[in-house]
């Protein structure tokens, strides 16, 4: 039982190896949901190893502003889940631990791996981070996701994919696998509902990315979709089947009706994609108040995601009382063979909603804890979204 004051998260296990990709992959489970759900895997590496991923990272995804550097100093530096150092070989094991626990508010850490020794990679990274760090507890986590209600107020698809590697397929809700501005949100859920289905036909649109022209020419999204002015949906196919229009009706009912009859807690997910988190802020924070007032047998239980802060998977301090604020790591839109940073996105969104679910057991177990919990990085600084904004 976590007190008062303190990170939820469990543990951290800092690992020593020169196959980063490798590493990753070790942690994940077959169907990419998190198999160490309440713990952090940070892997040690030098400057130019960072260098290597940032580049990889670069040509497949939107995940870093033009010009963007990494100042490594003295100490390490927290990067999603790297800790980059100029030479880590150079600190012992209390330097790399004393530089996490200098950041994240978590005590049980642990090194695996030596510096001296060949690194550890696949198979035999993936049976050292599971000796240190004891039996998964996924099965667990999987059972007290499914026993709560979630409900994504959009953004993009990752809330509904993460939850989909946990819990396998649902019914899909009105913003789950497309792209949604808040307002148009507001507008589905508590106003007449119009704007979120297109007219029947309905023309394809190219729609204008706010970002540079080279990430039109990666292919990484499509500029022809259909766009509505406060949705975008780039997973329907209006042109191949005709009872799509029906099938966005049912959705939207469908999550209309959830906020309608459902009793108790609700766990409502936005994932901002404003390049203004401030702005997005404030309407979250209306949306969330205006079904609170329209819908008083919710117990609602807000949730903001923002993107784009380079500290990996934590709880940050709230962006707003009341309101669940956390930072996903990951890359949008892989190109890459394997698909791996992308494949990050799916498993860090399961993550996320394990340790929710694991915290709100506690809550009731322990009435007196504060929600939202206490951040896991006490100190940051919220950066504006720069890979995949759309509104």
């Amino acid at each position: 039982m976590h007190t008062a004051g303190s990170s939820t998260i469990e543990r951290v296990v800092i690992v020593r190896s020169g196959d980063y990709w490798a590493g990753v992959a070790a942690t994940l489970t077959e169907d990419l949901a998190p198999k160490r759900s309440a713990t952090a895997v940070l892997h040690a590496v030098s400057a130019d190893q960072f260098a290597e991923v940032h580049a990889r990272l670069d040509r497949t995804s939107l995940y870093y502003p033009t010009g963007w550097q990494l100042g490594v100093g003295l100490d390490p530096v927290l990067h999603d889940d790297l800790l980059v150092s100029s030479d880590p070989t150079q600190l012992d094991d209390a330097a790399l631990i004393a530089a996490v626990r200098a950041r994240l508010a978590v005590e049980d850490v642990c090194v695996i791996g030596d510096g001296d020794a060949p690194p550890l990679v696949g198979d035999s990274l993936d049976a050292a981070v599971a000796e240190a760090l004891g039996p998964t507890t996924l099965d667990a986590d999987r059972t007290r996701v499914a026993g709560r209600t979630w409900l994504s107020l959009g953004g993009w698809c990752g809330p509904a994919i993460g939850l989909r590697r946990l819990l396998g397929p649902a019914p899909r809700q009105a913003f789950d696998y497309l792209l949604s501005s808040l307002p148009g949100v507001d507008e589905a859920l508590l106003g007449d509902g119009e704007g979120y289905v297109p007219p029947n036909p309905f023309p394809m649109v190219d729609v204008t990315f706010n970002r540079p022209d080279d990430v039109e020419a990666r292919n990484i999204i499509g500029s022809e979709h259909w766009a509505l002015p406060e949705f975008i949906h780039i997973h329907e196919r209006f042109d191949l089947y005709d009872d799509v229009w029906e099938r966005l009706d049912r959705r939207l009912e469908r999550s209309r009706a959830l906020l309608r009859d459902h009793d108790g807690p609700l766990f409502v997910m936005r994932s901002f994609t404003s390049n203004d988190w401030r702005a997005e802020r404030d309407l979250f924070v209306d949306v969330v108040d205006r079904l609170a007032a329209a819908h008083p047998n919710l117990e609602l239980r807000p949730i903001a995601v923002v993107h784009s802060q380079r500290v990996g998977t934590v709880r940050l301090a709230t962006m707003a009382p009341g309101i669940d604020t956390w930072a996903v790591m990951g890359a949008f839109g892989s190109l890459d063979d394997t698909g791996l940073p992308f494949m990050r996105y799916e498993a860090e969104y399961a993550r996320l909603f394990c340790r929710i679910a694991a915290d709100d057991d506690a809550r009731h177990a322990d009435p007196s804890l504060p929600w939202p919990p206490p951040p896991d990085l006490p100190v940051h600084t919220l950066h504006d979204h720069n890979e995949h904004w759309i509104f």
